[in-house]
């Protein structure tokens, strides 16, 4: 059977009405259900559209507005404060992939991705920033217990006393982790 082309504009309408209906009904508001002419009309519309000849073949054009819908959706405040914000925890505390992790494998590239997702949400740095905050006091309290290791022992290396490498060491550590804050 033929069916009428159905231009992009007109297409992409009839879909747009579908999206916003089911933003409706995810976000709670006021909406009735898909009726099963409403659900009929979108898939015919959809696969009419995907599957016609050239150059009234647009899946790619449907596929590229439909993949911007739902990244505008997603990153709307109120799936990202569901995906970010309640799930903060278990995301950031994973042990080989949540902040822990990244900071003690240097993973700088995915500690940026990590602050720009949560720097958008108020207070969505605050679980990073805490931390952060222990992370570098955990490694700067080993540095210090080193430090009293060498000078308990009386040992001293060739790069000076105890207390020079522990100043030496603290203020490389500085350094690191204050490129870590100004690059981001």
């Amino acid at each position: 059977m033929d069916h009428k082309t159905i231009e992009l504009d007109q297409g992409w309408d009839c879909i747009q009405k579908g999206i916003t209906k089911l933003k409706k009904i995810l976000e709670e508001q006021p909406e009735q259900p898909f009726s099963v002419e409403e659900k009929m009309n979108l898939y015919t519309t959809i696969y009419n559209m995907c599957t016609q000849k050239p150059p009234h073949d647009y899946s790619q054009q449907l596929y590229d507005k439909y993949r911007e819908a739902f990244e505008e959706y997603i990153t709307s405040t109120k799936v990202q404060h569901e995906l970010l914000v309640v799930f903060a925890d278990p995301l950031l505390g994973k042990e080989y992939s949540g902040c822990r992790a990244l900071l003690r494998d240097d993973k700088v590239d995915d500690l940026s991705r990590m602050y720009r997702l949560y720097h958008k949400i108020p207070k969505g740095l605050e679980p990073i920033a805490n931390t952060f905050k222990q992370h570098v006091t955990n490694e700067g309290t080993v540095l210090v217990q080193q430090a009293e290791d060498a000078a308990s022992n009386q040992a001293t290396t060739s790069s000076g006393a105890p207390e020079q490498v522990l100043i030496r060491k603290i203020i490389e550590l500085h350094d690191k982790y204050m490129a870590y804050v100004t690059d981001f």
